[in-house]
């Protein structure tokens, strides 16, 4: 699979940031493309998708891997099914194969973040934001303004510009960056 410049950017800062014994969030599954990633990296991948044909999509990209376990759940209950985590990838939108109108919201994805940054687990948060579909311009926005009050992590952007809507990252990190 051909990877995005915005994924490829993901996927270098997360082979940074990532260490052998971490425990990692994916919490948008999708097709399982960045889990894969992650599973040479980390030691166990939790990944979370509302979709069950996202969870059946991925079965078949992680037929190699041992260490991701895919749920069937939303990623703001991901405190029922993780207790310890060290890092959190969120890669929002919808589902590439699948039907766009499902997609991820600013009011879930927040309500995430805000419970993984009062958690203070995660050294380090990283979100893919796709703004050019109506709920990624929403996302956009509130996310945009959520950082604005994140306590205890550093915060960067990463290809954000605000004159122009393109694909960015939110890169949250304990410490500096």
């Amino acid at each position: 699979m051909k990877k995005s410049k915005i994924v490829r950017q993901a996927h270098d800062l997360l082979a940074s940031l990532i260490k052998k014994n971490d425990i990692i969030i994916d919490a948008t599954l999708g097709n399982g493309y960045d889990s894969l990633f992650i599973a040479e990296l980390a030691k166990e991948i939790i990944a979370f998708d509302i979709q069950e044909q996202a969870i059946n999509n991925s079965k078949e990209t992680l037929k190699d891997v041992s260490n991701v376990s895919c749920i069937l759940d939303s990623h703001e209950h991901y405190q029922k099914y993780v207790q310890n985590y060290h890092g959190v990838v969120f890669n929002l939108g919808y589902l590439p194969t699948g039907d766009k109108r499902i997609t991820t919201t600013a009011k879930t994805t927040i309500d995430t973040l805000y419970k993984m940054v009062s958690d203070n687990l995660a050294r380090f948060i990283l979100v893919v934001v796709y703004p050019r579909h109506p709920e990624g311009q929403i996302e956009s926005r509130d996310l945009l303004e959520f950082i604005k009050y994140i306590p205890n992590y550093s915060v960067k952007l990463i290809n954000y510009n605000e004159s122009i809507i393109q694909d960015y990252i939110i890169l949250l990190k304990k410490g500096a960056i």
